[in-house]
């Protein structure tokens, strides 16, 4: 006798999944995303990736761990130099000590197919080819402007370091084009480094570039710190008359001359007073960050990411690298002046004569918020709708409120219930 008919048993099998392949066809081009995910768009250059960097920082008690380091920007062995329009092969030669090689990182031993592996410690120095987009008729670069440049290449460039090939990381794959390391590939004396350019219409004619070899000093936190200048209060307050009365001129340009200068004293990473008020040596504003926070948020630590350096100012965005801060004097006067009157809590900033007196601007200058009803304002409310009067209210809007209320008034009466004030009718004849 057959089994009783089963309902599970008439399902048909379900489909098995379809994945798509880890490799596209032949012949299609990539679209262009605005989230570019190296480990799905950079496969085949998986050789290319920076190698793990294991950061080994001296302790207070002189024993090595890992710790945090800071990468900077501290010189050129070949300095920036513009492409031109017309040149297409470049040639440039750079000697190394044995010494210079000694501060290379170490790199361990790696197994085939697997990532690279160095140990990075203060005092290292790693090397880099780096180009920038420029203006056609830049002649000359200073290192100031160079170091917040961003890293682009030209759309077709081959580079041999010492006779052997190296390829670029470019926006397509990595999100933005990344500078080019050559430490490996360097050795004691004299080191060539070749580019060979193959112009698009653009690059022959608007689009031009600048190539240099730089040096990323590795430094800890305390030498980092060290390196800031002092700019004494006199000349800040200099800076500060000239700000508030220029030189004259002899046009007949309308300038707007004003008494006193509004100077913050907030840091903007911690929203409080600096502790060491410092500023890029190039930035034109007179504002302050604080130096200890500055340099511990550059900080690089023991990962599979690159070294950053970015040391873009955080107000202006120019060059506040650890060897081009300058700490001012003037602005640490007023921070010790304010401690020493218990008026540091609350102080946001200061105005500032042309004879170099101030006076604190404290929080409780700025206008309080208006409270409506009896109870405290919540912080994160909703901002209340401001009620307009008849008169105020314009031409366009005039019959608006009547239909409103009356809406209002018969879904009152169809939910069933009475709302505790009448409904006032206002008479805009």
């Amino acid at each position: 006798m057959p089994p009783p008919f089963s309902p599970q048993l008439s399902r048909a099998a379900p489909a098995p999944p379809v994945y798509p392949p880890l490799l596209p066809p032949p012949g299609v081009i990539p679209p262009a995303t605005s989230r570019n995910n190296p480990f799905r768009h950079a496969l085949h250059q998986a050789h290319l990736r920076d190698p793990y960097s294991r950061l080994v920082a001296r302790g207070l008690d002189g024993e090595e761990g890992e710790g945090e380091l800071f990468p900077y920007l501290s010189a050129f062995p070949v300095g920036p130099t513009p492409l031109g329009p017309k040149q297409c092969a470049f040639a440039w030669e750079f000697t190394l000590s044995p010494t210079d090689c000694q501060r290379f990182p170490q790199f361990l031993g790696t197994p085939v197919g697997q990532r690279s592996s160095r140990v990075v410690r203060d005092g290292n120095q790693i090397y880099r080819l780096r180009c920038i987009r420029v203006s056609p008729p830049t002649t000359a670069i200073s290192p100031s402007a160079w170091s917040v440049a961003d890293a682009v290449w030209p759309s077709l460039a081959y580079v041999f370091v010492n006779g052997a090939e190296l390829s670029f990381r470019r926006k397509l794959h990595h999100g933005k084009d990344l500078p080019l390391e050559i430490t490996r590939h360097l050795r004691p004396g004299t080191n060539t480094v070749t580019l060979h350019l193959i112009r698009n219409a653009a690059e022959s004619k608007d689009q031009f570039y600048a190539a240099a070899v730089e040096v990323l000093d590795i430094t800890s936190f305390t030498r980092a710190i060290q390196l800031a200048t002092l700019l004494p209060a006199g000349q800040c307050r200099e800076r500060i008359r000239q700000r508030l009365h220029p030189a004259t001129r002899d046009d007949d340009d309308v300038s707007i001359v004003s008494e006193e200068l509004t100077v913050s004293l907030v840091d903007p990473f911690t929203a409080r007073i600096f502790d060491r008020p410092v500023r890029g040596q190039r930035c034109a504003h007179h504002e302050c960050f604080d130096h200890d926070t500055w340099i511990r948020t550059r900080a690089a630590k023991s990962d599979r990411q690159a070294l950053k350096d970015d040391w873009k100012c955080p107000i202006c965005g120019r060059d506040a690298r650890p060897q081009n801060l300058v700490i001012d004097g003037f602005l640490c006067e007023v921070r010790n002046i304010l401690a020493a009157t218990n008026r540091l809590e609350g102080a946001r900033a200061i105005q500032v004569k042309s004879d170099g007196s101030w006076t604190l601007k404290e929080e409780a200058d700025r206008p309080a918020p208006q409270h409506g009803g009896a109870g405290p304002e919540v912080a994160r409310g909703p901002p209340k709708r401001k009620s307009i009067s008849v008169d105020d209210r314009p031409a366009s809007l005039t019959q608006r409120p009547k239909i409103e209320q009356a809406r209002s008034h018969t879904q009152t009466q169809t939910m069933g219930y009475v709302r505790c004030s009448p409904t006032e009718v206002i008479s805009l004849d």
